[in-house]
Formats: C-alpha cells, sequence, structure tokens
C-alpha cells in the first residue's frame, strides 16, 4: 500500500536532483561571472627516435616517403 508509493516519490526526487538548473544570460551578468573560452591548441612533440605511446595516442606525421 502506502510504502510502496512513498518509495516511488522518493526515487522520483532523486532522478530530479541529478539535473541542475541552467542559469540566465541576466542571471549569470549580474553575477559577474567569467566567460570561459575554448582556445584551440597544438602541441607539437620533436625528437630523433620513435615514441611508441605519442604515436598510438596522437597518430604520426612526417615529411618522409615510404
Amino acid at each position: 500500500g502506502q510504502d510502496g508509493d512513498e518509495g516511488e516519490e522518493v526515487g522520483e526526487e532523486e532522478e530530479e536532483e541529478g539535473f541542475e538548473k541552467m542559469k540566465s544570460r541576466i542571471e549569470r551578468a549580474v553575477e559577474g561571472t567569467e566567460k570561459v573560452r575554448s582556445v584551440p591548441l597544438m602541441t607539437v612533440y620533436l625528437s630523433r627516435v620513435r615514441i611508441e605511446a605519442l604515436r598510438e595516442a596522437y597518430g604520426e606525421q612526417t615529411n618522409s616517403k615510404r
């Protein structure tokens, strides 16, 4: 009876807690939060010997003709 109904309500509350309401543009402006920008980044590894771990993780580009 009643115990089953309460269990379902608790389950619904737990699901709702998983979501966070986003603030509007105006609310963010009032708080003065900083904007986070995505900045492109390129990393170049130079080595005279092949490093297999980096090759497997990121791939490889060479100017040699194979």
